[in-house]
């Protein structure tokens, strides 16, 4: 861990906050491989860039120390899938952010969870239910996972995806 980094973590005057990116890509929807990325920064008490409406729209600050770094290929035949979808590979992103917040992450700190996906972010937040298809099963562990999250201040953020460059970077490694 960097010196930087130590000094603003014993620093409690500092608002440190953690942004976690995610996304899932599919080459061929549906039946398609499937990608996902997924990166969670601590922001080390750097502010948060917002629009004219007050909602965080931000790419990753290069002073932001990366606290975890997730990508994963599934191809079709092996993914363990009976159909996969775009919405099941963005769930599959979602959830492996949501495990790391649980398992590895400050429990103590804001967290801003920003993804492509308005499906997940509406479904997360109530607005749409949940309903019967490929994506099902990863919707409700997902559902879970999230309104389970230790972290006691938690927001759920659309961004446009040329704001999702880095997780998107990630889904596409093999």
């Amino acid at each position: 861990m960097s010196e930087q980094y130590n000094k603003v973590k014993e620093d409690k005057s500092i608002k440190r906050l953690l942004v976690c990116y995610y996304t899932g890509v599919i080459s061929k929807n549906p039946n398609g491989d499937m990608g996902i990325g997924a990166v969670v920064y601590d922001t080390l008490g750097h502010p948060l860039e917002r629009n004219k409406h007050g909602e965080v729209q931000q790419e990753p600050n290069t002073l932001w120390k990366v606290l975890y770094e997730y990508n994963e290929f599934y191809p079709y035949s092996f993914s363990g899938f009976k159909t996969t979808t775009n919405n099941v590979a963005e769930y599959l992103a979602f959830i492996k952010v949501c495990e790391f917040l649980t398992e590895s992450a400050p429990k103590d700190m804001q967290v801003y969870i920003l993804g492509d996906s308005q499906f997940i972010r509406n479904q997360m937040l109530g607005y749409w239910s949940i309903k019967e298809g490929a994506y099902y099963e990863c919707a409700i562990k997902a559902e879970q996972l999230y309104d389970n999250l230790p972290q006691k201040s938690k927001h759920i953020v659309w961004i446009p995806k040329e704001l999702n460059s880095i997780a998107y970077e990630l889904s596409r490694k093999r």
